[in-house]
């Protein structure tokens, strides 16, 4: 748990796992601020869509693709 950088794959994964948190924490300060643009929570929304995206590219995609799925 936490950040490491023992191969660039997990480096990125912890980065972006990290930028999830600080785009979420975003999110819900987007929705309860009525002061915000009507912009943003559609940008909001799409950056947490990105980033779950990348780490699940970084993740269950490698898992998938270096060990054998027996049928």
């Amino acid at each position: 748990m936490g950040f490491e950088t023992t191969s660039f794959r997990v480096a990125i994964h912890s980065g972006l796992g990290s930028g999830l948190y600080g785009t979420f924490l975003d999110k819900v300060i987007i929705v309860r601020n009525r002061r915000v643009p009507a912009w943003a929570l559609p940008v909001a929304g799409a950056l947490v869509f990105a980033i779950v995206l990348g780490l699940w590219l970084t993740s269950s995609l490698y898992f998938f693709g270096t060990h054998a799925i027996a049928l």
